[in-house]
């Protein structure tokens, strides 16, 4: 499945679909906000380069490894994250992502 997320414009989850949150172990209001880096390994690096992307208003890629609490080991993720435009002003409402499984390891 396809994990989907929404953001707002300073980055912070809004929403996060079922296959999301069962990706990352957990349930899909504990994604919201900052949770999703919970279960995320190098949570420094991934929350760096997601800042990063908000910052400077680009689309965002990034790769990187999950501990998973119903299974040893941990699984590889990719996801991205593509700026969302007011049609009007040409400001960012938010970001609209998706996460998919790479690997388990």
């Amino acid at each position: 499945g396809l994990g989907i997320y929404l953001c707002d414009p300073s980055g912070s989850c809004t929403y996060a679909n079922k296959t999301l949150a069962k990706m990352f172990s957990t349930d899909q209001e504990s994604m919201l906000g900052y949770g999703w880096i919970a279960p995320i390994i190098d949570k420094k690096t991934a929350y760096d380069n997601w800042i990063f992307a908000v910052k400077n208003k680009t689309p965002y890629r990034d790769t990187y490894y999950i501990s998973s609490n119903n299974e040893s080991g941990k699984s590889q993720i990719y996801t991205e994250a593509e700026p969302s435009y007011d049609d009007v002003t040409g400001s960012i409402i938010g970001y609209v992502g998706i996460c998919k499984f790479v690997d388990k390891v």
